[in-house]
């Protein structure tokens, strides 16, 4: 009789503590959280300049200078076309120069600039209309002067740099641009290139 009872028992009591020998549905696991998005390299797609050439505006150009008169373009600013931007596939020329942009900033706090982080308030609001000035102070050495088109000469010099700090040269006008390659984009956002045309 003892042999019975002890031979039931051997049987219910593992059933009764397993909790009815796994009856109940299977308890699902948590998702695995989610990896952070993966941020586009900043050097690739960050720095962008928000202005175009101003089409009612005439470029006022001459030899040894040009001038030319750049828009805000608002639009730039917007998300969907900061997306685009991470997407898009830059020219070979451009990823390298990007490149070792970003391996000479190794180590240092030199971040890539993104208009739309820039503050926009009262007292720092984005200038709607602007002049980028070319200058050739001589053979192979050229300067730019961005101004506010918007505002009166005098107003504008107010904000330049010293002379007595940053030294501005007189122009040699017998000076060409062509001498450093001078080149520009006509449409979308306005960029420019120099170069040695004596390699």
């Amino acid at each position: 009789m003892l042999l019975v009872i002890g031979i039931i028992l051997a049987i219910v009591l593992p059933l009764t503590l397993g909790g009815g020998g796994g009856d109940g549905p299977t308890p699902v696991p948590p998702a695995p959280p989610r990896p952070p998005p993966v941020e586009p390299d900043p050097f690739m797609y960050q720095e962008f300049n928000p202005f175009y050439l101003d089409p009612d505006v005439q470029i006022k150009r001459s030899t040894f200078e040009a001038t030319f008169p750049l828009k805000f373009n608002k639009t730039a600013l917007a998300e969907d076309k900061l997306v685009a931007r991470t997407k898009r596939v830059l020219p070979a020329s451009v990823r390298a120069f990007m490149e070792k942009e970003k391996a000479a900033s190794e180590g240092s706090s030199y971040k890539p600039m993104n208009p739309r982080f820039l503050p926009n308030n009262d007292n720092n609001t984005w200038s709607s209309n602007i002049n980028l000035n070319v200058q050739m102070n001589n053979n192979d050495q050229v300067r730019f002067l961005v101004t506010d088109a918007d505002v009166s000469a005098n107003q504008s010099a107010k904000h330049q740099v010293n002379s007595n700090l940053f030294p501005r040269p007189p122009l040699e006008i017998e000076s060409r641009l062509k001498e450093v390659g001078f080149v520009h984009n006509a449409t979308g956002s306005f960029s420019f290139n120099i170069s040695d045309i004596y390699t």
